[in-house]
């Protein structure tokens, strides 16, 4: 050990011991944060947690992977949390649950009877009894990814098609990338085999949104658009106008734009859409009325209080009256 001049350790030895010990006891924190994870997820892999199953990528349980029965057993109750969550909530998830259940391609039914094992109108009535949400999206999402785990060992079929469509239309919704974009890649790679031409352009179409709206990839966005031939015109105006930071016509395409999963998307690039926006009226106009900004101009759920406060907008509000920018004054 260093000492200085008086005999004693250095500062700088004392600093490099206290650097040390706190490091240690960070790696220490971090490994039991790290035990305590996999010990909660090895209780569920042994039944005591919701869904009692365990995620085959940690080697924790591969009965789902062994057992097609058990696949659509516990894909049957991941559908009924889903139902009893969305009656539990608000309105705009039963319109969700209620648009997935009448899918015309009936992605998201069991389709066979398994000895009295399908899902029945009784159901959503009893789940309507119960006061307490007993599962949410979370836990929901998370069950998912066991059972695609799983499936990933097996030949893909109508029931992967199943679990993966539903797990893409459930977490685009709620823009939940982590989930939809490995999905939608599993069902694109099996397009020939599973998928019909409408259900490849539903995928598509969100893989389209994503790589432009969250990665900026503009050019990758058009190809999937012409890839997979879509044929959506209302898709690629969008695309051309995200592109070239056209507000108007991206925010017309946006504020109609009825189907959750896609908007939810388009959403993650409001703030681009926005700064572009400002950039361009700021630079037009010294006012605007403001019950025409937020009519006509805004995206729906942004008004100007929102603009200013989340957005850094320097526009000020004069009762009726957006002020953009302030006129020069003239020299005396």
């Amino acid at each position: 050990m260093q000492k200085s001049g008086n005999g004693k350790p250095s500062k700088r030895n004392w600093s490099s011991k206290a650097k040390s010990n706190n490091s240690l006891a960070s790696d220490e924190s971090k490994l039991k944060s790290r035990s305590e994870r996999f010990n909660k997820s090895n209780e569920t892999s042994a039944g005591r947690g919701i869904g009692g199953y365990g995620f085959v990528s940690r080697g924790e349980d591969d009965r789902l992977q062994r057992s097609e029965r058990e696949r659509k057993l516990f894909f049957e109750k991941i559908f009924n949390d889903f139902m009893n969550y969305c009656i539990q909530s608000d309105s705009s998830l039963k319109e969700k649950v209620k648009e997935l259940a009448n899918s015309s391609d009936e992605a998201v039914q069991i389709g066979e009877d398994m000895n009295g094992l399908t899902i029945t109108e009784d159901r959503k009535i009893h789940a309507q009894d119960r006061k307490t949400p007993t599962t949410n999206l979370d836990s929901i999402l998370t069950s998912l990814r066991k059972l695609r785990e799983a499936l990933l060992f097996a030949k893909p079929d109508d029931f992967s098609k199943r679990v993966f469509l539903f797990s893409i239309r459930i977490s685009a919704s709620i823009g939940q990338y982590h989930t939809y974009i490995p999905s939608i890649n599993y069902l694109l790679e099996n397009a020939k085999s599973l998928l019909t031409q409408i259900e490849i352009a539903e995928v598509a179409t969100l893989l389209a949104l994503h790589l432009a709206h969250f990665n900026n990839h503009n050019l990758r966005a058009i190809e999937v658009y012409y890839k997979y031939n879509i044929e959506n015109v209302s898709l690629l105006r969008c695309l051309k106008a995200w592109a070239v930071g056209d507000f108007q016509n991206w925010t017309r395409i946006y504020n109609t734009e009825c189907d959750g999963c896609k908007s939810a998307i388009m959403r993650m690039g409001l703030t681009k859409i926005l700064n572009s926006m400002v950039k361009v009226m700021t630079a037009a106009y010294f006012s605007l009325d403001k019950s025409y900004l937020e009519d006509c101009v805004l995206p729906n759920g942004v008004d100007v209080s929102v603009l200013v406060e989340k957005y850094n907008c320097s526009w000020k509000v004069d009762d009726k009256v957006v002020i953009l920018r302030e006129r020069a004054k003239k020299p005396i």
